[in-house]
């Protein structure tokens, strides 16, 4: 068994892979398996990651036609026999001791999970230092402060728990029944609060040990697209899972949920060229007012003007009516 499985999918990356598996085959931290998913790419990534498996042993290549990155991470996690599971993009690259310190800390102190801080980067030719502002220190989270990290502290990278899967490892049971929702973008709301759920303990180092690459073209950076709308029930499915166990996260899990769906009908709005057929603004402003009761029952209500005054506008009375209908509609059909 290696110590960690790294995960890397593989989608048109021939300008960055070869600086990508460089910092992973040289870590201090040797015993790792290397996993690189040729996810259909048009370019020559699938035979530089060909050429990389000669190279070094420790790398597995595994070639499928183009289906996503959830599915080339569930093809890794499929075939992983690391006791710690990494993943990584293909356009980023790492410092080459992340490997051992995260495993330190997670052995050292029986974390089920340790994250890093992160770097972003817009040029792949720039000279990268740690930043001089990194304690170093190590803090360790329960199941409970983490997810209250990942929900409630504002998104930076000095965020203990963001919303991303990679600058951690996790041991690789985890990953047990848990895979990533194949088709989908902007996942990581659907995988990592079940993840934390089965943490006993967790564990952040303050210190940037990931490089990612901030690619203006890339998932992150051309905004809203009818593939990131069918991410947009996140906040809601994190609500229905967590506040349950956590009732202390209730209302701050159920404001962000109510708070995606605004935000995401405002762009929706503004792109002309998404939900042509009107779908998700429906399923939106139904789903809000079918669960404003609901939102009524614990949240104060100076905290949801943003809601009555998105619903006010929306012409309230109007939406009650055609919801109203449409349960009688299907009620007699």
């Amino acid at each position: 068994m290696s110590k960690i499985s790294i995960i890397v999918p593989v989608f048109n990356a021939e300008k960055f892979i070869d600086n990508c598996v460089k910092s992973i085959v040289n870590q201090t931290l040797q015993d790792l398996e290397i996993i690189l998913i040729n996810d259909g790419s048009l370019d020559n990534s699938g035979e530089l990651c060909d050429n990389w498996a000669e190279i070094d042993g420790r790398i597995i290549v595994h070639h499928q036609k183009n289906s996503g990155q959830c599915t080339a991470r569930n093809f890794g996690l499929n075939i992983a026999t690391g006791k710690y599971i990494m993943f990584v993009d293909s356009d980023d690259f790492l410092n080459n001791t992340i490997c051992e310190k995260l495993y330190c800390i997670a052995e050292e102190n029986s974390a089920d999970l340790v994250r890093c801080n992160f770097k972003t980067i817009t040029n792949h030719n720039d000279l990268i230092e740690t930043s001089k502002e990194d304690s170093k220190e190590i803090t360790f989270y329960s199941t409970e402060n983490a997810l209250k990290n990942f929900v409630c502290a504002p998104y930076s990278s000095k965020k203990h728990f963001p919303a991303i899967v990679w600058a951690a490892i996790y041991k690789s049971e985890l990953f047990d029944n848990i895979r990533f929702p194949d088709g989908l973008i902007y996942e990581e709301g659907f995988v990592l609060p079940p993840i934390f759920l089965k943490c006993r303990k967790l564990a952040h180092l303050d210190e940037q040990l990931y490089y990612y690459y901030s690619n203006p073209v890339g998932t992150m950076g051309t905004g809203l697209t009818d593939k990131g709308l069918k991410s947009l029930d996140d906040w809601k499915e994190i609500h229905e899972l967590i506040s349950p166990i956590y009732p202390s996260l209730k209302t701050a899990t159920a404001l962000r949920w109510i708070k995606k769906y605004i935000n995401t009908y405002h762009q929706i709005i503004k792109n002309k060229d998404i939900d042509q057929n009107d779908y998700y603004k429906h399923y939106i402003i139904d789903t809000l007012f079918q669960n404003l009761s609901y939102f009524e029952s614990f949240i104060k209500k100076r905290d949801l003007k943003e809601l009555y005054y998105f619903l006010k506008i929306k012409n309230y009375n109007f939406q009650k009516i055609i919801i109203f209908i449409k349960n009688i509609y299907h009620r007699i059909f």
